[in-house]
Protein backbone atom coordinates (compact mmCIF):
# COMPACT_ATOMS: atom_id res chain seq x y z
CA UNK A 1 0.00 0.00 0.00
CA UNK A 2 1.14 3.55 -0.73
CA UNK A 3 2.31 5.77 2.05
CA UNK A 4 0.61 8.82 3.26
CA UNK A 5 1.98 12.04 4.91
CA UNK A 6 0.01 14.12 8.20
CA UNK A 7 1.36 17.04 10.21
CA UNK A 8 -2.22 17.10 12.72
CA UNK A 9 -5.22 15.35 14.12
CA UNK A 10 -8.42 17.47 13.63
CA UNK A 11 -10.83 15.49 16.17
CA UNK A 12 -14.85 17.04 15.21
CA UNK A 13 -17.13 16.11 18.13
CA UNK A 14 -20.21 16.13 18.28
CA UNK A 15 -22.45 14.83 21.71
CA UNK A 16 -25.12 15.37 23.77
CA UNK A 17 -23.86 18.12 26.56
CA UNK A 18 -24.57 15.21 28.96
CA UNK A 19 -22.44 12.71 27.78
CA UNK A 20 -19.22 11.19 27.93
CA UNK A 21 -16.72 13.99 26.01
CA UNK A 22 -14.49 10.80 24.55
CA UNK A 23 -13.28 13.82 21.87
CA UNK A 24 -12.20 16.16 24.11
CA UNK A 25 -10.47 13.32 26.09
CA UNK A 26 -8.75 11.78 22.95
CA UNK A 27 -7.50 15.53 21.98
CA UNK A 28 -5.89 15.77 26.06
CA UNK A 29 -4.60 12.10 25.51
CA UNK A 30 -2.72 12.90 21.97
CA UNK A 31 -1.60 16.44 22.98
CA UNK A 32 -0.16 14.68 26.60
CA UNK A 33 1.95 12.18 24.20
CA UNK A 34 4.10 15.42 23.38
CA UNK A 35 5.48 15.70 26.85
CA UNK A 36 7.73 13.05 26.44
CA UNK A 37 7.44 12.96 22.65
CA UNK A 38 7.85 16.65 21.17
CA UNK A 39 7.82 15.77 17.75
CA UNK A 40 4.46 14.24 17.61
CA UNK A 41 2.02 15.41 15.42
CA UNK A 42 -0.39 17.75 17.84
CA UNK A 43 -4.45 17.41 17.70
CA UNK A 44 -6.83 20.21 17.27
CA UNK A 45 -10.80 19.99 19.09
CA UNK A 46 -13.48 21.24 16.87
CA UNK A 47 -17.23 20.88 18.59
CA UNK A 48 -20.10 21.08 16.37
CA UNK A 49 -23.98 20.87 16.72
CA UNK A 50 -24.99 19.53 13.36
CA UNK A 51 -24.53 18.42 9.98
CA UNK A 52 -24.42 22.32 8.46
CA UNK A 53 -21.47 22.65 11.59
CA UNK A 54 -19.82 19.70 10.36
CA UNK A 55 -19.66 20.72 6.78
CA UNK A 56 -18.49 24.17 7.07
CA UNK A 57 -15.46 22.41 9.26
CA UNK A 58 -14.78 20.43 6.77
CA UNK A 59 -15.02 23.62 4.13
CA UNK A 60 -13.05 25.12 6.14
CA UNK A 61 -10.32 22.54 6.50
CA UNK A 62 -10.10 22.30 2.94
CA UNK A 63 -9.60 26.00 2.84
CA UNK A 64 -6.54 25.45 6.32
CA UNK A 65 -4.94 22.85 3.63
CA UNK A 66 -5.08 25.23 0.74
CA UNK A 67 -3.11 28.24 2.80
CA UNK A 68 -0.76 26.71 5.09
CA UNK A 69 -0.04 22.76 3.24
CA UNK A 70 -0.95 21.31 7.41
CA UNK A 71 -2.44 17.43 6.63
CA UNK A 72 -4.72 16.47 8.96
CA UNK A 73 -5.89 13.18 10.03
CA UNK A 74 -9.31 13.44 10.33
CA UNK A 75 -11.05 12.11 13.89
CA UNK A 76 -14.81 12.38 14.04
CA UNK A 77 -16.29 11.80 17.46
CA UNK A 78 -20.33 11.79 17.27
CA UNK A 79 -23.44 9.17 16.94
CA UNK A 80 -24.20 7.05 14.06
CA UNK A 81 -27.69 6.18 12.95
CA UNK A 82 -28.43 2.20 13.86
CA UNK A 83 -29.67 1.53 10.28
CA UNK A 84 -26.13 1.98 9.44
CA UNK A 85 -26.99 5.02 6.67
CA UNK A 86 -24.85 7.86 8.33
CA UNK A 87 -24.24 10.12 11.24
CA UNK A 88 -26.26 11.70 13.95
CA UNK A 89 -26.10 15.12 15.36
CA UNK A 90 -27.36 16.58 18.56
CA UNK A 91 -29.73 18.90 16.97
CA UNK A 92 -31.52 16.10 15.42
CA UNK A 93 -30.04 16.90 12.08
CA UNK A 94 -28.07 14.02 9.71
CA UNK A 95 -25.56 13.25 7.38
CA UNK A 96 -25.81 10.18 5.07
CA UNK A 97 -22.44 8.40 4.12
CA UNK A 98 -22.69 9.55 0.38
CA UNK A 99 -23.00 13.51 1.32
CA UNK A 100 -20.03 12.72 4.00
CA UNK A 101 -18.23 11.41 0.98
CA UNK A 102 -18.91 14.28 -1.21
CA UNK A 103 -17.70 16.71 1.66
CA UNK A 104 -14.58 14.75 2.30
CA UNK A 105 -13.49 14.33 -1.17
CA UNK A 106 -12.79 18.07 -2.00
CA UNK A 107 -10.07 17.85 1.42
CA UNK A 108 -8.43 14.55 0.26
CA UNK A 109 -8.00 16.17 -3.27
CA UNK A 110 -6.78 19.36 -1.53
CA UNK A 111 -4.67 16.95 0.47
CA UNK A 112 -3.02 14.74 -2.71
CA UNK A 113 -4.86 12.51 -1.37
CA UNK A 114 -3.49 11.82 1.67
CA UNK A 115 -6.68 12.09 3.73
CA UNK A 116 -7.07 9.26 7.00
CA UNK A 117 -10.55 9.35 8.42
CA UNK A 118 -10.93 7.60 11.41
CA UNK A 119 -14.73 7.45 12.59
CA UNK A 120 -15.57 6.76 15.80
CA UNK A 121 -19.09 6.42 15.75
CA UNK A 122 -21.18 3.36 15.47
CA UNK A 123 -21.34 1.54 12.21
CA UNK A 124 -18.68 3.78 10.99
CA UNK A 125 -16.88 1.59 9.10
CA UNK A 126 -19.93 1.11 6.68
CA UNK A 127 -19.30 4.36 5.39
CA UNK A 128 -17.53 1.97 2.80
CA UNK A 129 -20.59 1.42 1.17
CA UNK A 130 -20.70 4.96 -0.12
CA UNK A 131 -17.55 4.76 -2.36
CA UNK A 132 -18.48 5.15 -6.21
CA UNK A 133 -16.14 4.04 -8.28
CA UNK A 134 -16.77 7.20 -11.36
CA UNK A 135 -16.23 9.21 -8.82
CA UNK A 136 -13.15 10.59 -6.78
CA UNK A 137 -11.87 8.74 -3.89
CA UNK A 138 -13.18 10.81 -0.19
CA UNK A 139 -9.86 9.78 1.73
CA UNK A 140 -6.73 7.93 1.17
CA UNK A 141 -7.73 5.49 4.30
CA UNK A 142 -10.66 4.59 6.60
CA UNK A 143 -10.41 2.96 10.08
CA UNK A 144 -14.95 2.39 11.72
CA UNK A 145 -16.33 0.15 13.69
CA UNK A 146 -18.55 -2.74 11.95
CA UNK A 147 -21.42 -2.54 15.00
CA UNK A 148 -22.48 -0.54 17.82
CA UNK A 149 -19.69 0.92 20.08
CA UNK A 150 -19.64 3.51 22.90
CA UNK A 151 -17.55 6.01 23.67
CA UNK A 152 -14.95 4.58 26.57
CA UNK A 153 -14.40 1.52 24.60
CA UNK A 154 -13.76 3.52 20.99
CA UNK A 155 -11.38 5.17 23.07
CA UNK A 156 -9.13 2.81 24.18
CA UNK A 157 -8.87 1.35 21.13
CA UNK A 158 -8.26 4.79 19.36
CA UNK A 159 -5.69 5.80 22.35
CA UNK A 160 -3.22 3.16 21.55
CA UNK A 161 -3.69 3.69 17.62
CA UNK A 162 -2.73 7.12 17.95
CA UNK A 163 0.06 6.32 20.56
CA UNK A 164 1.99 4.20 18.48
CA UNK A 165 1.09 6.58 14.86
CA UNK A 166 2.10 9.47 16.25
CA UNK A 167 5.53 8.36 18.46
CA UNK A 168 6.94 5.81 15.84
CA UNK A 169 4.99 6.74 12.58
CA UNK A 170 4.92 2.77 12.32
CA UNK A 171 1.11 2.40 10.46
CA UNK A 172 1.45 -1.76 10.93
CA UNK A 173 2.05 -1.55 14.51
CA UNK A 174 -0.73 1.16 15.03
CA UNK A 175 -3.25 -1.18 13.56
CA UNK A 176 -2.32 -4.09 15.63
CA UNK A 177 -2.40 -1.93 19.23
CA UNK A 178 -5.93 -0.67 17.33
CA UNK A 179 -6.97 -4.56 16.98
CA UNK A 180 -5.67 -5.10 20.47
CA UNK A 181 -8.49 -3.83 21.95
CA UNK A 182 -11.12 -5.91 21.26
CA UNK A 183 -14.88 -4.40 20.61
CA UNK A 184 -18.07 -5.65 22.66
CA UNK A 185 -19.30 -6.01 18.92
CA UNK A 186 -17.86 -6.59 15.66
CA UNK A 187 -14.23 -5.26 15.25
CA UNK A 188 -12.92 -2.34 12.89
CA UNK A 189 -13.14 -1.75 9.32
CA UNK A 190 -9.69 -0.89 8.00
CA UNK A 191 -9.32 -0.23 4.65
CA UNK A 192 -7.67 2.04 1.43
CA UNK A 193 -8.64 3.74 -1.11
CA UNK A 194 -6.55 1.06 -3.41
CA UNK A 195 -8.53 -1.51 -1.12
CA UNK A 196 -11.41 0.03 -2.55
CA UNK A 197 -10.10 0.07 -6.36
CA UNK A 198 -9.59 -3.71 -6.29
CA UNK A 199 -13.09 -3.91 -4.46
CA UNK A 200 -15.01 -2.25 -6.79
CA UNK A 201 -13.00 -3.60 -9.70
CA UNK A 202 -13.73 -7.12 -8.62
CA UNK A 203 -17.40 -6.62 -7.99
CA UNK A 204 -17.51 -5.19 -11.97
CA UNK A 205 -16.32 -8.36 -12.59
CA UNK A 206 -18.58 -10.49 -10.71
CA UNK A 207 -21.65 -8.52 -11.73
CA UNK A 208 -21.05 -7.88 -15.39
CA UNK A 209 -18.50 -9.43 -16.79
CA UNK A 210 -20.42 -13.52 -15.71
CA UNK A 211 -20.47 -16.36 -18.23
CA UNK A 212 -24.26 -15.89 -18.74
CA UNK A 213 -23.80 -12.00 -18.98
CA UNK A 214 -20.98 -12.22 -21.82
CA UNK A 215 -23.02 -14.73 -22.94
CA UNK A 216 -25.94 -11.76 -23.78
CA UNK A 217 -23.68 -9.80 -24.97
CA UNK A 218 -21.78 -11.84 -27.20
CA UNK A 219 -25.56 -13.23 -28.78
CA UNK A 220 -26.75 -9.87 -29.05
CA UNK A 221 -24.24 -8.73 -31.10
CA UNK A 222 -23.96 -11.41 -33.23
CA UNK A 223 -27.85 -11.20 -33.89
CA UNK A 224 -27.44 -8.23 -34.48
CA UNK A 225 -25.29 -8.15 -37.43
CA UNK A 226 -27.40 -11.48 -38.78
CA UNK A 227 -29.73 -9.08 -38.82
CA UNK A 228 -28.40 -6.82 -40.76
CA UNK A 229 -27.70 -9.93 -43.26
CA UNK A 230 -24.07 -10.37 -42.15
CA UNK A 231 -22.56 -13.47 -41.89
CA UNK A 232 -20.27 -14.39 -38.27
CA UNK A 233 -16.93 -16.05 -38.97
CA UNK A 234 -15.52 -18.23 -36.31
CA UNK A 235 -12.92 -15.68 -36.02
CA UNK A 236 -15.42 -12.62 -35.64
CA UNK A 237 -17.09 -14.76 -33.51
CA UNK A 238 -13.94 -15.51 -30.81
CA UNK A 239 -13.04 -11.33 -31.42
CA UNK A 240 -16.83 -10.74 -30.07
CA UNK A 241 -16.38 -13.09 -26.88
CA UNK A 242 -13.24 -10.96 -25.98
CA UNK A 243 -15.52 -7.81 -26.19
CA UNK A 244 -16.08 -8.05 -22.13
CA UNK A 245 -12.81 -8.46 -21.79
CA UNK A 246 -12.05 -5.31 -23.34
CA UNK A 247 -15.04 -3.49 -21.76
CA UNK A 248 -13.37 -4.59 -18.55
CA UNK A 249 -9.84 -2.98 -19.35
CA UNK A 250 -11.33 -0.01 -20.29
CA UNK A 251 -13.80 0.52 -17.26
CA UNK A 252 -10.43 0.23 -15.18
CA UNK A 253 -8.75 2.71 -17.24
CA UNK A 254 -11.66 5.25 -16.99
CA UNK A 255 -11.91 4.57 -13.04
CA UNK A 256 -8.07 4.81 -11.94
CA UNK A 257 -7.96 8.48 -13.14
CA UNK A 258 -11.37 9.79 -11.40
CA UNK A 259 -11.10 7.54 -8.59
CA UNK A 260 -7.46 8.86 -8.01
CA UNK A 261 -7.57 12.74 -9.05
CA UNK A 262 -5.05 12.15 -11.64
CA UNK A 263 -6.16 14.95 -13.79
CA UNK A 264 -5.57 17.43 -10.69
CA UNK A 265 -2.84 15.25 -9.02
CA UNK A 266 -0.80 13.93 -11.74
CA UNK A 267 1.83 12.42 -9.99
CA UNK A 268 -0.87 10.29 -8.19
CA UNK A 269 -0.72 8.07 -11.82
CA UNK A 270 2.45 7.04 -10.99
CA UNK A 271 1.88 6.54 -7.18
CA UNK A 272 -1.20 4.15 -7.85
CA UNK A 273 0.03 2.55 -10.93
CA UNK A 274 0.61 -0.51 -9.25
CA UNK A 275 -3.22 0.12 -8.41
CA UNK A 276 -4.38 -0.47 -12.13
CA UNK A 277 -1.39 -3.01 -13.04
CA UNK A 278 -2.53 -5.43 -10.21
CA UNK A 279 -6.67 -4.71 -10.95
CA UNK A 280 -5.76 -5.67 -14.57
CA UNK A 281 -4.08 -8.48 -13.54
CA UNK A 282 -6.96 -9.79 -11.78
CA UNK A 283 -8.78 -8.88 -14.86
CA UNK A 284 -6.76 -10.99 -17.04
CA UNK A 285 -7.36 -14.02 -14.76
CA UNK A 286 -10.88 -13.79 -14.13
CA UNK A 287 -11.05 -13.75 -18.03
CA UNK A 288 -8.90 -16.61 -18.68
CA UNK A 289 -10.27 -19.05 -16.27
CA UNK A 290 -9.13 -18.12 -12.85
CA UNK A 291 -10.83 -16.66 -9.83
CA UNK A 292 -9.90 -13.48 -9.22
CA UNK A 293 -7.84 -13.05 -5.76
CA UNK A 294 -9.49 -11.90 -2.64
CA UNK A 295 -8.70 -8.65 -1.34
CA UNK A 296 -8.92 -8.11 2.37
CA UNK A 297 -10.96 -4.59 3.02
CA UNK A 298 -12.67 -5.01 6.01
CA UNK A 299 -10.11 -6.65 8.51
CA UNK A 300 -11.64 -7.02 12.15
CA UNK A 301 -15.21 -7.89 10.50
Amino acid sequence: MSTFNFSKVVIIESLEPDEFESGTVLSQYINGLREDNPDAPPAELMQVEGSNDFLAKIRELTLAVQNDGDFPILHIEMHGWSDKTGLAFPDGSSLSWNDLADALASLNNAMFLNLVVCISACFGGHFVGSINPMASAPCFALIGPTHKANGPELLGSFRGFYRELLTTLDTRAALESLYSHRLDQGGFVTTSAEDWFFKLAKGYLLRDCTPSRLRERTDKIIEELNQEGKVVSAEQQIAIEKIGETMAMVFLDRMFPRFFMIDSIPENAQRFADSLAKAKAEAFEFFHGHAPKATAFAAGE
